[in-house]
């Protein structure tokens, strides 16, 4: 049939997936795709399943890659659950992480929104980092946001078509903009754009955007990192969005060193501090494979460590790092031992 070799791409992957698993459960749901393409049970999964893969994406992408397990913070993290849980009760609402680097805040939350993807239905996550470039535009960086929301996994690094813009534009936010100010909102996303939209009106169309994900497709987290670097056009957005009204589920995380000095949201402040005591050593004992030697030899160390890190994660992670640099403790992350007999404390 027509266009059955563009629906059927998917299907195929399938059929040569290495894991059984993966594939087809017999032929029926094979010609199933070919005769009813995008009506068939395969592509309603698939259409289920995109925005949730999306999220992930976008998630994974904001990561730090590191081997250790998350531990603790549960003050923390009940403290972020109330936050999206505020969203979708009262509408558009807006939380700081804040604290110094190296205390995990930004590990907390790709902690707790990664568990948010897992266990809560409808919910889009969408994610970047502040520019922190000479030049920065000043409403950078929601313009590679929504780019990545209306056509996600589609740029990679090269400018979209401004037709496809205006076409997905059209799907996801006609009820939201009239036909010319859709146009305005693509001359804004597209770097082909012959003209230079006013800060007004980029805070008017952005802000209208990201609620109206909230509103058609649930409930939305916006995380933001080094977002005390965000340009001004980027906080009034982010200003504009918080007056929205009950029915636009929208939660804005926004990670830094330090909490907004100037405009002050009308959000919340989590200021993340170091481990407690009984978590960092818990943390550092993961980072071994020996647990005997966790009990008898480290936990002494990582006792004294807590008090000379202050409980930060990363301080542990780079005197442990150093140890292995400099032959006294093998192996890697997660999987330490050999830890040499001269080594008595952990130093910065």
């Amino acid at each position: 049939p027509r266009g059955a070799s563009v629906r059927f791409g998917p299907m195929l992957a399938r059929l040569l997936a290495k894991d059984p698993a993966r594939r087809p459960a017999g032929a029926k749901e094979v010609a199933d795709v070919l005769e009813l393409g995008e009506r068939s049970d395969f592509w309603r999964r698939m259409s289920e399943q995109a925005p949730r893969l999306a999220a992930r994406a976008r998630l994974e992408a904001l990561r730090r890659p590191t081997p250790t397990v998350f531990v603790g913070r549960t003050a923390e993290r009940a403290i972020l659950d109330r936050a999206l849980e505020s969203a979708r009760r009262a509408g558009p609402h807006a939380i700081e992480v804040v604290g110094p680097p190296g205390t995990g805040r930004r590990r907390l939350c790709d902690a707790r929104i990664g568990h948010w993807l897992v266990t809560q239905d409808r919910l889009e996550f969408l994610g970047a980092t502040a520019d922190t470039s000479i030049g920065a535009t000043p409403e950078a960086p929601l313009p590679a946001l929504l780019i990545d929301w209306l056509c996600p996994g589609e740029r990679q690094g090269r400018a979209l078509p401004r037709t496809r813009l205006e076409v997905r534009c059209a799907e996801e936010l006609g009820s939201v903009f009239d036909e010319s100010e859709r146009r305005r909102l693509v001359t804004a996303l597209a770097e082909d754009g012959d003209t230079d939209p006013r800060a007004e009106d980029l805070t008017d169309l952005f802000s209208r955007a990201l609620l109206g994900s909230a509103a058609s497709r649930g409930t939305t987290v916006v995380r933001i990192d080094r977002s005390e670097h965000l340009g001004r056009v980027a906080r009034d957005v982010i200003r504009r969005t918080l007056s929205g009204l009950e029915g636009h589920p929208l939660l804005w995380v926004l990670v830094g060193d330090r909490p907004f000095t100037e405009q002050p949201f009308e959000g919340e402040t989590l200021r993340v501090e170091g481990l407690d005591h009984d978590d960092f050593v818990a943390f550092g004992s993961l980072l071994f494979e020996d647990p005997s030697l966790t009990r008898s030899r480290l936990e002494p160390l990582l006792k004294d460590a807590w008090r000379s890190f202050s409980g930060q994660p990363r301080a542990l992670i780079e005197s442990l790092e150093d140890l292995v640099t400099d032959g006294f403790l093998q192996g890697n992350l997660g999987s330490l031992h050999s830890l040499d007999s001269e080594v008595r404390r952990l130093d910065p």
